[in-house]
């Protein structure tokens, strides 16, 4: 408040000027205090008619609030909306590992390990605190069908190109992957063919799901999974850069360039001995002078079992033909018993648990043969599913056994419907723009069984060349092997059978 004050000097006239004065101004301030108040008002109210336009606040959040990973599969996070630094980390179940980027940390690579499950990612940037949820799993339902289908199948084709009463081992993994590498390259037809072949999937999410199956096996701790891809093509033969880069990144193949000489077969064979750990020494004699590219799978396999056998029993093994022979057994008691279209069979674990040891002894009478021709898929994928772990002793017998088996895939993978890559039809345009075609599909494996474990290996080459034209009541089973039976190493977690074959005599 400010006062006015007058002398006694000044006159009444002055004093009425000077109060006038004092007025105006009192007045001219109170208007602009009004108007003040009225802007003020105006910007903090909330808008009441169209076309007024105010500012927003951004919301922190992340760019996910539930991720599915598949086992050893990753993922991308961000956190938006806030400039304060970000803080990672993971509740419940240690399934994840988290690889921050950027300054602030507001972008992070989400990586799955080999274990499925559920837990939480919790993000603190400043006061607010996000979480995710994460679920981990196998591979899709899709992918497992399409492997345990493919795996039958080509056992029943092998089974019935191969002399009756024989041993038969093949590597569905190794198989698949060595097609997968040479499927990236096709189209058309001869894409569709392969596809149908191996389950519909798309070529991206096979490709997927079988790498990081591969990546998952490979990570084991106690038994050892060793996978390897390599492609071969010919000084002369223009490769397109694509292609190669899907060969590295998918597969993780070594790519190299020779002159497809004598050289290259001894090459060629020193990179399989090496990657199937000294079990298959070679896969090719010679290379026929119009081949331009080989691409290759090596699978090494190394287990020990989980619970150790005593000393071996001899025995006598019933083969194919009705001969007995001399055979030195493994006798044990299991926990986990299969019933698979009308076989019975036992699961033993290798140390970790991760793969394991799956035997089926067919209904009596019934050959191998017969058995395999009979049995799907699906078959197999239920007989796991359905496996009993409780309750139930298993006393086997399982012979020690070691061989070798080789053979040509052209004849079963035709019948399986991929028939226009063997043509002088194929298109291959994804990995060069010459013609070229599958000549051959060849495959090798090498199988030991003793008292201390498991030891396979397998071999895929496909040969392309030129193409002239584009405490309860226990229940006890016995399963005694001395007699021709299916068997398998199988992933647990999936049961997927990634070596598979008979024995029918020793």
């Amino acid at each position: 408040m400010r006062y006015i004050s007058f002398s006694s000097k000044t006159s009444k006239a002055g004093a009425y000027h000077v109060m006038r004065h004092y007025l105006k101004k009192a007045a001219a301030a109170a208007a602009a205090l009004v108007l003040c108040v009225a802007v003020a008002g105006t910007m903090m109210a909330p808008a009441t008619h169209a076309g007024t336009a105010y500012a927003k606040s951004k919301k922190v959040k992340l760019s996910a609030k539930s991720i599915t990973l598949n086992v050893c599969g990753k993922k991308t996070l961000k956190i938006k909306g806030t400039k304060k630094k970000a803080k990672w980390s993971v509740a419940g179940n240690k399934l994840i590992s988290i690889k921050t980027k950027g300054k602030k940390r507001h972008k992070a690579v989400i990586k799955a390990g080999s274990k499925t499950g559920t837990c939480r990612i919790v993000v603190r940037a400043g006061k607010k605190k996000l979480k995710c949820k994460v679920r981990v799993r196998t591979f899709s339902g899709k992918f497992i069908s399409a492997f345990n289908d493919s795996s039958v199948k080509l056992l029943k084709e092998t089974t019935k190109n191969s002399a009756s009463g024989s041993n038969i081992l093949i590597s569905p993994d190794s198989i698949l992957t060595a097609m997968a590498m040479a499927e990236n390259g096709a189209a058309g037809k001869t894409l569709s063919e392969m596809k149908n072949a191996f389950g519909g999937m798309t070529l991206s999410a096979y490709n997927r799901d079988l790498s990081q199956l591969n990546d998952r096996l490979a990570s084991s701790k106690y038994v050892k999974y060793h996978i390897a891809n390599s492609a071969w093509y010919k000084n002369d033969f223009e490769i397109k850069k694509k292609y190669i880069s899907k060969l590295k990144t998918l597969y993780g193949a070594e790519v190299k360039r020779s002159g497809f000489d004598a050289g290259t077969v001894g090459e060629i064979n020193s990179w399989v001995k090496k990657n199937t750990k000294n079990m298959i020494d070679k896969i090719i004699d010679q290379i026929m002078p119009d081949m331009k590219l080989i691409l290759i799978n090596a699978i090494a396999f190394d287990g020990k079992w989980a619970d150790q056998y005593n000393d071996t029993v001899k025995g006598k093994f019933k083969s194919a033909s009705g001969i007995e022979q001399s055979a030195d057994y493994l006798e044990g008691k299991e926990t986990v018993y299969v019933e698979v279209k009308g076989a019975a069979g036992f699961i033993k674990n290798y140390e970790g648990g991760k793969f394991a040891f799956l035997a089926l002894l067919p209904p009596e009478g019934m050959s191998v043969e017969k058995y395999i021709a009979s049995l799907s898929g699906k078959d197999l994928m239920n007989g796991y599913k359905n496996r009993k772990q409780t309750g139930i002793d298993v006393y086997t017998k399982t012979p020690e056994f070691k061989y070798d088996y080789d053979c040509s895939l052209k004849g079963p993978l035709r019948a399986m419907g991929i028939r226009t890559a063997f043509t002088d039809s194929a298109d291959f345009s994804g990995i060069s723009k010459e013609r070229i075609m599958i000549s051959d599909v060849i495959h090798k494996t090498h199988i030991e069984l003793d008292k201390n474990g498991t030891k396979a290996a397998a071999v895929t080459a496909i040969l392309m060349k030129s193409s002239a034209f584009i405490p309860q009541k226990r229940t006890v089973k016995k399963v005694y092997l001395t007699r021709p039976f299916v068997y398998a190493i199988i992933d647990t977690d999936t049961g997927l059978p990634l070596f598979i074959g008979t024995l029918q005599n020793i």
